[in-house]
């Protein structure tokens, strides 16, 4: 997996936020983030019930793991006050126009 190294930012409001690689460490804040943003799945292509499978711990390391293993994917959170306000997840296309 591609990787971002830890990048403190400050905010005008004075809140540091830190945007980094996902790491296995942080299951257990994924999954109260992962609770929390599918609690009203309207405004995401990804249901709740699709979304329940990645709400398991172990499902969640593996999925880290498998991205960490592929130099074509990326995880990516953002940390304010030592929670998850933010994930994604990129993934290079085969296809030679979108590579």
């Amino acid at each position: 997996m591609a990787v971002i190294e830890p990048r403190q930012i400050t905010l005008k409001n004075g809140k540091n936020v830190c945007i980094r690689t996902q790491v296995v460490e942080d299951i257990e804040r994924s999954l109260a983030y992962l609770k929390a943003i599918f609690a009203d799945d309207r405004f995401f292509l990804t249901t709740g019930e699709e979304a329940e499978e990645w709400q398991v711990p172990e499902k969640q390391q593996e999925r880290i793991e498998t991205y960490y293993q592929d130099e074509k994917k990326l995880l990516v959170v953002t940390i304010v006050d030592n929670k998850i306000v933010s994930m994604s997840h990129v993934e290079c296309d085969p296809k030679k126009r979108t590579k």
